[in-house]
């Protein structure tokens, strides 16, 4: 290798706020890039912010299921090229042949959207296959970008891998697009997205909010995200996402509805003594003084910014306030 000659730029899906540039959305992209947590959304740039992120949920950022979708509307034509795309992907897995089974690797790729938001289990993918086979699977379908890990991290101090637990993992997958494609899924109406959030859990909303994550990186870093679980029964914990922010450790927590419970979360955050997290759910943004008991005695005392899932983005900007 010429070291030193050679520069390189892990590329993403397209990000929310370039699926709104290719829709030809550049005010939309500037509200976006300038609003502040106390700022007075308005009903109509809400709405038209809010239904355009319905359309990202299903559609993706694989540029060519976004220029079909600017060209067409159909989710139909859309749905084609999802599944054009995936079974391009099935057929490259020959090449790996003589490395893994191309109907194992086969076997992980479809398993990954209905495990996502869920701490990864090989059982779950295939009772009859070793988990030392399935995990060579699963590395390979990381190694080619279509899946991507969240480690488990204790969240004691940074840098947060440095803290992994590698036994310990999600998976998310490539695009949100695909995702709604290997679940069958051809939506039509945003009432059917209710459905889909509902009946996945959230699970839909892990994923986009992951991906969104890590298009927050300079291109030339190959992007990493953690996440916090506690398994001790009795104290059961789950952080959906643990990112870096200078030198401060951030909780990330995903909520497909208006509401949920933060229980975790302030447990969380009176154990490692953070001053800031982060919600993204469906509502305006917010920013709210948290100061509790837990359940278990200890004190929470913290600055909660809740954020729309369309300013996701923009969540380094709103963590210097």
């Amino acid at each position: 290798m010429p070291v030193g000659r050679i520069s390189y730029l892990f590329m993403e899906p397209m990000s929310f706020k370039e699926f709104l540039m290719a829709s030809g959305e550049e005010l939309l992209i500037e509200f976006i890039e300038e609003v502040e947590i106390k700022s007075s959304i308005s009903g109509p740039i809400y709405s038209k912010l809010l239904n355009y992120f319905h359309d990202y949920l299903t559609i993706g950022g694989m540029p060519a299921a976004v220029k079909e979708w600017i060209k067409t509307k159909s989710p139909v034509v859309v749905a084609e090229v999802h599944h054009d795309l995936i079974n391009t992907f099935i057929d490259d897995f020959n090449k790996y042949s003589g490395r893994v089974p191309p109907e194992r690797l086969r076997k992980v790729m479809m398993a990954v959207p209905r495990l996502i938001g869920q701490k990864f289990m090989f059982s779950n993918v295939d009772r009859g296959e070793t988990a030392k086979a399935l995990k060579q699977a699963l590395e390979l379908l990381c190694l080619a970008r279509l899946c991507h890990k969240i480690h488990h991290s204790s969240g004691r101090g940074i840098p947060l891998a440095a803290q992994e637990n590698e036994k310990k993992f999600k998976v998310i997958f490539l695009d949100t697009g695909l995702v709604s494609a290997l679940q069958g899924i051809v939506l039509k109406f945003a009432k059917e997205l209710q459905e889909l959030i509902r009946v996945n859990e959230g699970g839909i909303s892990e994923q986009v909010v992951g991906q969104m994550l890590r298009t927050r990186l300079p291109k030339f870093v190959d992007p990493h995200l953690n996440y916090y679980v506690r398994d001790k029964r009795g104290s059961e914990a789950e952080i959906d996402y643990l990112i870096q922010h200078d030198t401060r450790i951030i909780p990330v927590e995903v909520k497909s509805g208006a509401t949920g419970n933060l229980k975790s979360l302030h447990q969380f955050m009176a154990e490692r003594n953070l001053k800031t997290a982060v919600r993204v759910n469906s509502e305006k943004p917010t920013i709210a003084n948290v100061s509790m008991k837990t359940s278990m005695g200890n004190k929470a005392q913290y600055a909660l910014i809740s954020i729309p899932f369309y300013l996701t983005e923009e969540i380094d900007r709103f963590l210097c306030l």
